[in-house]
């Protein structure tokens, strides 16, 4: 389990294996020049658990806190935990952590990457569809998009960049993604 620091059992632990290499898309997403896992892996994972270990049909995300990036190392695959706490009313707080064997660290020096509450709904969520045209947004170069990004420190590889079109209008943004 995850060593020390007075944790209790919690009603679902899942472990996995992460790595540069496996699963083969992370190699295309980038933040300063390091390899890392975009944030919402964390929350696919806590929604993945909530309805394939848990039984939530219609699992939805609260309180969500990403507390620091997962950075992968070349060679170095990083075992994360999953753990899931019930809160007594068919909720669960979750808690994503990761081990690495890095060059300096403890050999138990778990970090804590994404916490939340995971709840069941009663219906799948009804999200509307818009369409930046229709509501009145200017299209936006999705070439010139992505050059910002890597400008900011942002490189997405081919996996990653999947903007088909854009649109802005104002503070608001509409895109095709797939």
């Amino acid at each position: 389990f995850i060593g020390g620091g007075g944790y209790t059992l919690p009603a679902l632990l899942l472990d996995s294996r992460l790595g540069i290499e496996s699963p083969s898309w992370l190699e295309d997403h980038g933040v300063f020049g390091q390899h890392v896992p975009p944030g919402t892996l964390n929350m696919e994972m806590a929604l993945a658990a909530g309805r394939d270990c848990l039984g939530i049909s219609h699992p939805v995300l609260s309180d969500i806190a990403v507390h620091q990036p997962l950075s992968l190392q070349e060679g170095e695959p990083a075992t994360l935990q999953s753990l899931f706490e019930p809160m007594g009313d068919g909720s669960y707080r979750f808690r994503i952590l990761s081990l690495q064997a890095l060059p300096g660290a403890a050999s138990d020096d778990w970090q804590l990457h994404a916490s939340g509450e995971l709840h069941p709904s009663s219906t799948a969520a009804d999200i509307p569809r818009l369409t930046g045209e229709a509501d009145g947004g200017d299209a936006v170069s999705v070439e010139q998009l992505y050059q910002a990004f890597i400008e900011q420190g942002l490189d997405l590889g081919p996996a990653f960049r999947t903007l088909g079109k854009v649109w802005k209008s104002g503070d608001e943004a509409w895109a095709e993604v797939g």
